[in-house]
């Protein structure tokens, strides 16, 4: 800002360093996790555009951790958005949990910490099998086979 003043002659100039970033925060009132998954709300807090994501970390009490990571909607001031995580290949037992919200830089905006206790194993997903798809042509030909069928059977 430069300021200017005729009576005295006096010119003064202010400058303010200021970094416009972004804000977003984990609704704590509003996760929700057990042993088959995530369901975490976050909400925009600032102008400048969130475009991150949410990693929760399943650590249990010997052994090795298990990172799940969602892609969040992008969003401004008091924009929401919930993100579901299912759990994989989660063994039995009692864990940690940590909920990270975390912008493209890898920086953390916000986090919350929980526990989760999993009675049942939860198993790894299989990829479904896509059943063979029925093409006009096949349609055509069992029409034309019933219609010729029917037409042998009227003579």
């Amino acid at each position: 800002m430069k300021v200017h003043s005729h009576s005295p002659d006096v010119t003064a100039a202010y400058r303010s360093d200021f970094r416009a970033e972004e804000k977003v925060e984990i609704v704590d009132r509003d996760i929700d996790v057990d042993e088959y998954g995530a369901s975490v709300t976050i909400i925009g807090r600032s102008q400048v555009p969130f475009d991150g994501f949410v990693r929760v970390v399943l650590t249990p009490e010997d052994g090795k951790a298990h990172v799940f990571e969602e892609t969040a909607d992008i969003l401004t001031s008091e924009k929401e958005d919930t993100v579901g995580i299912i759990w994989q290949g989660v063994p039995k037992g009692d864990y940690n949990v940590k909920i990270y919200v975390l912008n493209s830089e890898g920086e953390i905006l916000d986090s919350h910490e929980t526990v989760l206790r999993v009675f049942e194993p939860v198993a790894e997903a299989t990829p479904v099998e896509e059943s063979p798809s029925i093409c006009f042509f096949t349609v055509l030909g069992i029409f034309l086979c019933a219609g010729i069928l029917s037409g042998r059977k009227r003579k």
